[in-house]
């Protein structure tokens, strides 16, 4: 019998036993250092009107991603918009401005989500000014219906956003809010004489 340490094999079953141990301690950290980021809200379109504030949001797992924006296609400079500032993980406009020169907050904006397994981009989300624009040309219509029936009043709605509500003035001046249908009271009396139809929405009147 010789001298030294005795040696011994290790069975099926306590080597099964070792890496379960193994695994157990460095798999959290292998999974941490390896999740591809996604989304859990995406920024949204929207119109505003000059100086309204408005809030751009975005919220990605793991909570280790390391959350950008771009703006136009281009990593956004914070500090060159005026009225800018990142909160938390949003971006927030103070005052927002409108304007064709370098320094208006008009474009397309996007969230990035990066870890060490890459970067994921949201969704393009557009801030845009309000637009009302005129109705079509046309020329009068006069529309005859019997006592007790039906008129339709022809109206095309001019391009609008966000969506315009569309009334119609009575001769004597109340406005009749209309969708699609609007209907008209049985009494000629009421009925009779010139309609108008104006157009508005929340940023424009």
């Amino acid at each position: 019998m010789r001298g030294g340490g005795c040696r011994r094999s290790l069975s099926c079953t306590e080597v099964c036993l070792l890496l379960l141990v193994l695994c157990t301690l460095t798999g959290p950290h292998l999974a941490k250092a390896g999740v591809i980021p996604t989304f859990l809200q995406e920024p949204e379109s929207q119109t505003v009107t000059h100086h309204q504030p408005v809030t751009l949001r975005c919220a990605a797992q793991p909570q280790t991603a390391q959350i950008g924006w771009l703006f136009n296609g281009k990593r956004l400079v914070v500090g060159a918009h005026r009225g800018l500032r990142v909160e938390g993980s949003n971006l927030h406009f103070t005052h927002f401005s409108h304007g064709e020169q370098d320094g208006g907050n008009d474009g397309e904006y996007r969230c990035t989500a990066t870890t060490d397994v890459g970067t994921v981009v949201s969704r393009p989300a557009v801030l845009s000014r309000p637009v009302l624009r005129s109705f079509p040309p046309s020329s009068d219509v006069t529309i005859t219906a019997p006592e007790g029936g039906y008129a339709t009043l022809p109206c095309t709605a001019p391009y609008s956003q966000p969506p315009a509500r569309v009334e119609v003035q009575t001769p004597d001046g109340r406005l009749l809010d209309s969708s699609q249908v609007l209907i008209m009271p049985n009494d000629t009396e009421q009925i009779n004489g010139e309609h108008l139809v104006r157009k508005e929405n929340a940023a424009w009147q």
